[in-house]
């Protein structure tokens, strides 16, 4: 998707917008600073950001409750 991409802040990958690269670097893994459309903010791999593994800080995934019990408990 994004392979080799250069990350510049204000680049936006899912919901992430990228504010600047971060000093971390955890082996070969470089890491951008990002901010969430949530507001949550997080350092991100970049790696993760290119190939769009990473496209949210997970409020995105997350099932509202009364949706979760009916499909998996029936209805009420």
């Amino acid at each position: 998707m994004y392979a080799g991409k250069v990350i510049k802040s204000g680049d936006r990958f899912g919901s992430w917008t990228v504010l600047n690269k971060s000093n971390i670097r955890l082996g070969e893994h470089n890491y951008h600073y990002c901010k969430c459309e949530c507001g949550v903010k997080n350092h991100v791999r970049s790696d993760s950001l290119r190939s769009g593994r990473s496209q949210s800080c997970g409020c995105k995934n997350q099932t509202p409750v009364a949706e979760y019990f009916g499909m998996s408990f029936g209805q009420w």
